[in-house]
């Protein structure tokens, strides 16, 4: 999975893919045999080496495969069963695929419809202050994490302190892909989003996080406002009016691009 993640050779792609194929292959002939977490782990590498490779068709119907397997199993909440670098690499691969989990334009809005940004201020406590400084490696990818889960979460109790507990240790080595997993986490845990009127539910608050992460303003614009915010160091005007317009003109693009439906 390590090497379909970041820049090895193509030879080196195709090797892992070969590997890959023939323990599969084994599985589909007594699939008793292995453990789900591992066949998931087979569609990531599977998925993400037919992206690598430009083999868009074939890696649509392992993105297809992996998406139904965690609805059988527990949808998005199997994040928190799962180990820390297998969830990190199915996230790497939808956002490496860029894998649209809204399947209609209406889903999109229902869910726009949705996002609120809660007044209370919570500044981020001054033992990772630092880690949100608009000029900080994380500070942008931080401070969208943190206006998410305000959107669309609500900030789940706890939210903080486990921020607080990964970054611990960590520093600059947080990624993009880590914060997503983070958010992903959490959002399991908003009770609301599985009652009659939902918030955004958990599938969605992954593709917010790609849209988000694409969009040109609100990538850097809305992540200063949050910083700022979070640290006392600046306002905290964010227009959510003209963040959900971003991001769904996010989504009507890469609809356009033929993204992938699932």
């Amino acid at each position: 999975m390590a090497e379909m993640m970041t820049g090895a050779s193509k030879a080196a792609v195709y090797a892992r893919r070969a590997a890959i194929y023939a323990v599969t292959r084994k599985v589909v002939q007594n699939p008793k045999n292995l453990p789900l977490d591992t066949t998931l782990l087979h569609l990531v590498v599977a998925s993400l080496a037919e992206t690598r490779l430009g083999n868009v068709e074939l890696a649509d119907k392992h993105f297809t495969g992996l998406l139904q397997l965690l609805r059988l199993r527990n949808g998005l909440r199997t994040f928190q069963e799962i180990g820390l670098h297998l969830g990190l690499g199915m996230l790497h691969a939808f956002l490496v695929g860029q894998v649209p989990l809204f399947r209609t334009r209406g889903e999109i809005l229902d869910a726009l419809g949705r996002m609120r940004l809660p007044r209370a201020r919570r500044p981020v406590p001054r033992s990772i202050r630092r880690y949100f400084e608009p000029f900080c490696f994380t500070g942008a990818h931080l401070g969208n994490l943190h206006l998410l889960n305000m959107i669309m979460a609500a900030e789940p109790a706890g939210f903080m302190d486990r921020l607080v507990y990964n970054i611990t240790g960590s520093g600059e080595r947080l990624t993009p892909v880590a914060m997503t997993f983070m958010i992903g986490q959490s959002a399991v845990e908003v009770r609301e989003w599985f009652g009659p009127d939902p918030l955004v539910r958990s599938w969605e608050t992954i593709e917010f996080v790609r849209l988000l992460a694409h969009a040109i303003v609100s990538r850097e614009a809305t992540a200063r406002a949050m910083s700022g915010w979070l640290t006392g160091a600046g306002s905290a005007d964010v227009d959510l009016e003209a963040l959900k317009a971003e991001i769904l003109d996010e989504w009507d693009m890469s609809q356009a691009l033929g993204g992938l439906m699932h």
